[in-house]
């Protein structure tokens, strides 16, 4: 498997590819994401942003290259919640979720261990929790079972 790590920035149309037809969430992303490493966009997000779920929207039009470039944020950015706070974003993690669903195929062949294994560790916790019949919690629940069918879950063990 090829790892996560690219050198080269993503240029701002494999970004945001709606700069092309003036769309205004793409200047949005690029204050985000434009030139910026992965620890950069995590800080911001932990920081600044007025609602990290914000960047779910940006990955789904982004270029693959753009993607995998930045895919990288969103293990980075749970285990520094988990870590500054002591508990898990479920929304997060249900997000995470839904974005490997509808784009994990531009993962194929990735190295994405770490984050299926914190998925994994956080999902347990969560359906542990005392809110483990919340709608959220039983939407996580059933996106891992076909994320498992996908093959992801085996590769963070």
């Amino acid at each position: 498997m090829r790892a996560l790590t690219m050198t080269e920035y993503p240029d701002d149309v494999e970004i945001a590819p709606g700069l092309l037809s003036g769309d205004l969430d793409a200047k949005f992303a690029l204050k985000i994401f434009s030139r910026k490493t992965v620890d950069e966009v995590v800080e911001y997000l932990q920081k600044e942003a007025p609602n990290p779920y914000d960047i779910f929207e940006h990955f789904y039009f982004m270029s693959n290259r753009a993607f995998l470039f930045y895919f990288p944020i969103f293990e980075k950015y749970l285990r520094a919640e988990q870590e500054s706070y002591g508990e898990i974003d479920d929304v997060f993690v249900l997000a995470v979720l839904r974005l490997l669903k509808d784009r994990g195929n531009v993962l194929a062949g990735t190295d994405i261990g770490a984050l299926i294994s914190n998925l994994h560790r956080a999902i347990l916790e969560l359906m542990s929790s005392k809110d483990s019949n919340s709608t959220v919690i039983q939407e996580i629940k059933k996106l891992w079972i076909e994320a498992s069918y996908l093959g992801l879950e085996d590769r963070g063990k």
